[in-house]
């Protein structure tokens, strides 16, 4: 018993410093921070949401700071971007970080205006389940559109056209779902997306805790 005590023991051990491995770590270098993702990989001309705080890293992978990223923006001596608050040099950014009243916050936006999915539709029309955000418009805080699941067994609306609010990138839709299974009954249910950012590309980052896909919804139109 004793020695198969010690084998548990050094079997936990190896396994806790494999999981310990792989998180992720900031790495100080001479030219500032980087961030490994716990593979040896780093973040490289791009944003990553760490602890809840959105990160710029350049082309060689080190932490962007004190600075705007294209002109859209801020981020601080630590690195964190900037949101509801007023930058070094006397700026506005929003809740979502994007800087206010100007053009370059304008075009940002409309980056995000269009047709969002996830991917599961089957163009011969064979599907189970199929899920699309369309978004209108984003201005003063709150953004418009609507959510359309499609299910053979539910017709679920998720309308927001007359605006919900967009708070830290986030904003939540309530879906009603008709069951066609169960005498067309009524339930009701949030969805939680995120403005993000993919390989330059806008996406919509669905919330862990969404009923449904969890996979990232890409622009499509």
């Amino acid at each position: 018993m004793k020695k198969f005590l010690v084998v548990l023991m050094s079997a936990t051990i190896v396994l806790s410093s494999t999981i310990v491995s792989l998180a992720g770590e900031w790495k100080q270098t001479g030219k500032g921070w980087k961030y490994d993702n716990g593979n040896g990989n780093y973040t490289i001309s791009n944003w990553q949401k760490i602890d809840n705080k959105w990160y710029h890293f350049n082309q060689d992978g080190d932490m962007s700071h004190n600075t705007w990223i294209d002109g859209k923006y801020y981020v601080g001596a630590d690195g964190a971007m900037y949101a509801d608050a007023t930058t070094p040099d006397g700026k506005k950014v929003d809740s979502t970080g994007l800087i206010i009243n100007d053009n370059a916050a304008k075009s940002e936006y409309s980056d995000f205006i269009g047709v969002f999915n996830d991917g599961s539709y089957d163009e011969s029309g064979n599907f189970e389940w199929f899920e699309e955000v369309t978004i209108t418009k984003i201005e003063n805080g709150k953004i418009y559109g609507k959510y359309s699941p499609i299910s053979i067994a539910y017709t679920l609306n998720g309308d927001f056209s007359n605006g919900i609010p967009l708070t830290n990138k986030k904003f939540t839709i309530s879906v009603e779902a008709i069951d066609h299974t169960n005498n067309d009954s009524k339930s009701y249910y949030n969805a939680t997306f995120e403005l993000g950012i993919e390989n330059g590309k806008p996406v919509l980052l669905p919330d862990e805790n969404n009923s449904g896909s969890l996979v990232i919804y890409n622009k499509v139109k």
